[in-house]
């Protein structure tokens, strides 16, 4: 068995290795001109298929007789969905192709079906402000682009003077996705806590596997993500969480693709802020999901192009993990370069410390510690005992309240 994986980055290299070890072979197909954004390092060049024209690649992947065709991150999931459905492979809905992507037409999607969401506007300069504010009419208000990962872009504004500004900064820029922001989004602020909803889907039925409460610090209206913590068992207002964004993952056409919702719990129930049809980041290890949940979302999704039991066997059955999981994004000072990190054997030795991943390299430069890519790495914590994490995350924010975790020089 074949599968191609389009554009591979983050949480795709997770997915590559996950096939392998099932006896997947794998081919990589990728736009050129985003082959810098692409992790590459996992195939042999055989195994590189540029994506010079769309009968050329699916001609190709027709003669190599691939099973699946699937997104290696953010960059590869339109194409990805095109391409499969060409080859009369199991993909998402095209005609909802673009509620997918665009911030704007989801929301517009989900009101059609009947789905409450958060008050949203799209404006392409700011003389068209004023009448978008109208119709939201309250505040706060969250200025983002309108497609784009990591909360790039993203301020919660609680003026006018702050909003326009938040605009004009973005309009006419490339966001994180090297793409023109041609016009922006204004949506209500979405008070409550904020929850992550992974899922893998088959054929039109959703397995959810992680449900997770996240945690934000407010920088001057932006908000910094410092971690997540992953629930072992869901009271009824977090069922009903589940719930509305299964409405949400049938609403916008997902049936056969991993996903990543984020939910807020507001006063009046649970209110989407997106969903991304593939793989949730940031990456982390598969071992660590394993060791909480006894899968990663990688592995099910690859279980699910195999149709075998281990993921055949979870659907219907009761969300129930046997351990908590908790992420925390550390987070320098300052930019600049890192010279140490005296702290990490002190995080080390908390009880219920498993890993450190993603940590920069001494030497290296952190260029914008603010946006949400765990650029400054991230500690794992897990455990039976969901206080006993809380306890040690706490006493992580502690170390880096008290500046001892790094030590970063004004980079030149």
């Amino acid at each position: 068995m074949r599968v191609a994986l389009v554009n591979l980055t983050s949480n795709g290299r997770h997915l590559a290795n996950a096939l392998a070890e099932r006896g997947v072979s794998t081919v990589h197909v990728y736009q050129p001109e985003l082959r810098h954004f692409c992790d590459s390092g996992l195939f042999a060049a055989e195994d590189e298929i540029p994506h010079e024209s769309f009968t050329d690649t699916t001609q190709t992947l027709k003669r190599l007789r691939v099973h699946a065709v699937l997104a290696g991150g953010e960059l590869g999931v339109t194409l990805s969905e095109e391409l499969a459905a060409a080859l009369a492979l199991p993909h998402n809905e095209l005609s909802r192709t673009r509620a997918r992507r665009d911030k704007f037409a989801m929301a517009r999607t989900l009101r059609r079906h009947g789905i409450p969401v958060a008050r949203t506007e799209r404006i392409s300069g700011l003389g068209e402000l004023g009448p978008a504010l109208r119709r939201i009419g309250r505040w706060p208000i969250v200025v983002k682009p309108v497609g784009s990962a990591a909360s790039d872009g993203v301020t919660v504004c609680r003026s006018e003077s702050r909003l326009r500004e938040a605009v004009a900064g973005l309009l006419n820029t490339r966001n994180l996705m090297d793409q023109q922001n041609t016009s922006v989004l204004l949506q209500e602020y979405l008070d409550g806590p904020q929850y992550s909803i992974d899922s893998v889907s088959r054929n039109g039925r959703h397995l959810p596997c992680a449900v997770t409460v996240h945690r934000f610090e407010d920088v001057d209206g932006f908000p910094l993500w410092r971690g997540r913590r992953s629930l072992t068992r869901l009271d009824a207002a977090e069922h009903g969480i589940v719930d509305y964004t299964l409405r949400c993952l049938d609403a916008l056409g997902i049936t056969d693709s991993a996903s990543n919702a984020e939910v807020r719990l507001t006063a009046n129930g649970p209110r989407l802020v997106e969903v991304n049809a593939r793989l949730g980041g940031p990456a982390l290890p598969t071992d660590l999901f394993f060791r909480a949940f006894g899968y990663s979302p990688a592995t099910l999704l690859a279980d699910s192009i195999l149709d075998n039991e281990s993921f055949t066997g979870r659907l219907g059955r009761p969300y129930a993990p046997k351990r908590c999981m908790a992420t925390v994004a550390l987070v320098p000072p300052a930019d600049g370069i890192v010279r140490a990190m005296p702290g990490l054997d002190a995080i080390r030795d908390l009880p219920t410390f498993h890993s450190l991943a993603k940590l920069p390299a001494v030497g290296s430069v952190i260029e914008n510690r603010l946006l949400n890519l765990a650029n400054g790495g991230v500690a794992c914590f897990i455990d039976e005992d969901p206080d006993a994490v809380a306890v040690d995350v706490e006493q992580l924010h502690r170390i880096e309240a008290e500046s001892r975790l790094f030590v970063m020089d004004t980079a030149p």
